[in-house]
């Protein structure tokens, strides 16, 4: 799946496989989905970052990292954790009610 990430590989396939590699949850994407939040595709990029917090454990420390490094790298893992927050707390509700 990782192979399909490479810039020369078509948006729309990229973007799938970021998707994928989020919903499978190896860490072993970890590494890869680090430099997408990076990549130019802004898109892209925010995928990887939602696809860290799928993966959670050690992807979490990435995205705070990132989140320290301020600038445009920053915004986007930021907004990939407050997004998480707010998943777990609608489960945390969903379970309580």
């Amino acid at each position: 799946m990782v192979e399909f990430t490479d810039p020369g590989e078509a948006t729309a396939l990229r973007r799938a496989s970021v998707r994928a590699l989020g919903e499978l949850g190896d860490p072993a994407a970890i590494p890869t989905l680090r430099e997408l939040m990076s990549d130019d595709d802004r898109a892209l990029a925010a995928l990887a970052a939602t696809s860290l917090t799928q993966i959670g454990g050690p992807a979490f420390e990435v995205l705070h990292a990132a989140r320290a490094q301020g600038r445009e790298i920053g915004r986007i893992a930021s907004a990939a954790l407050h997004l998480a927050s707010l998943r777990e707390m609608a489960g945390v509700q969903r379970c309580v009610t």
